[in-house]
This record gives structure tokens, C-alpha cells and sequence, in this order.
């Protein structure tokens, strides 16, 4: 079986309190797409140098 995969990588920026939850409804509207079979988190992660008000990501999507 052949897979297209895709890989996404981006940051938000938002309100501390309300990161998670910018993230979170990001994977939601991918997932409601249609677009992808599959989505997977690779990494989530805040760095101190980003500042706190800022989120680093990667996704792996299949097609």
C-alpha cells in the first residue's frame, strides 16, 4: 500500500491562557477537513527563547 504523507510545521502565537486551546481547534479543523487520513502529532513544544506566548509544531498527515 502506497501512503502520501505529508508533514506540516508551524507555530502559534496567541495568550497564554489560550494556546493549547488555538492548537487544539487547528487539529480539529484539519481533522473535519476530509483532507487526510490520518494526522499525527510529532512534537508540540514551547521554548523559553520563543517566549511563553509561543507554540512549535509538527505533523505528519497522510493523504
Amino acid at each position: 500500500e502506497h501512503l502520501r504523507v505529508v508533514r506540516l510545521a508551524g507555530k502559534v502565537n496567541s495568550n497564554v491562557a489560550l494556546l493549547d486551546n488555538h492548537f487544539t481547534n487547528f487539529i480539529s479543523t484539519l481533522e473535519e477537513s476530509g483532507l487526510f487520513q490520518n494526522i499525527e502529532v510529532k512534537s508540540q513544544v514551547t521554548k523559553p527563547y520563543l517566549g511563553k506566548d509561543n507554540l512549535q509544531f509538527e505533523l505528519k498527515c497522510i493523504i
